[in-house]
């Protein structure tokens, strides 16, 4: 796969390091390096992204792996990869939100649960725009908060029919497990770049699933 042009916007070594280190876990080492070379990326085989926050990785290679997961494994199961990838992926965001006004001090306070998980997802939204070039809001209304990317790594460049952002989604599914001690949320992509709408949207259900 030939990788297009660079996008000019960044996103930090060591997430996209965390994330190859989870599909090294999830896929083996042979099934990482079948992804990195068909995703034009094979550089990162012998020289991943070192473990720092330096935006030096390019929109466009991150978005190429997210594509190639969806075309080696299919939609479904690329899907499930990327979300699994973040799940870990979000331990190296988890590291800086005690500096996050409405998150430090949880330990010292009982708050309720819809204030942490909007701590959660600020805090989130905050430390992303500041250490990449991903852009990102939350919103609000009765039901939902709502977490909105206006540059997006996932998609970039990238055109479908359906929401692509599942590596998104998996960070926003760990960031309320973790602020709920975990709890489970409905969360979708409800926007998508890729389908021509202006920002990649979330939707996060203020209440917790309710287990049957």
């Amino acid at each position: 796969m030939n990788e297009p042009s660079q996008s000019g916007f960044f996103y930090p070594n060591h997430i996209v390091r965390t994330c190859l280190e989870s599909l090294k876990d999830i896929l083996g080492e042979n099934g990482l390096h079948v992804l990195l070379k068909r995703s034009g990326l094979a550089d990162w085989i012998e020289t991943p992204p070192p473990a720092d926050l330096e935006k030096a990785v390019d929109f466009v290679r991150f978005s190429s792996l997210c594509a190639i997961m969806d075309e080696f494994y299919g939609l479904q199961g690329g899907h499930g990869v990327a979300r699994r990838a973040s799940w870990a992926s979000y331990g190296v965001l988890r590291e800086a939100l005690a500096d996050i006004p409405e998150v430090s001090g949880w330990d010292k306070v009982d708050l309720p649960l819809e204030k942490k998980i909007k701590g959660a997802l600020v805090g989130t939204a905050r430390i992303l725009s500041g250490v990449s070039d991903q852009y990102t809001t939350v919103e609000e209304d009765d039901q939902s908060f709502f977490f909105i990317v206006h540059q997006c790594p996932v998609c970039w460049g990238r055109e479908y029919d359906e929401p692509l952002c599942h590596p998104i989604l998996g960070a926003l599914e760990e960031a309320t497990r973790w602020a709920s001690s975990g709890l489970k949320f409905e969360i979708e992509e409800i926007e998508c770049i890729a389908m021509g709408q202006e920002t990649c949207k979330f939707r996060v259900s203020k209440f917790p699933v309710v287990e049957s």
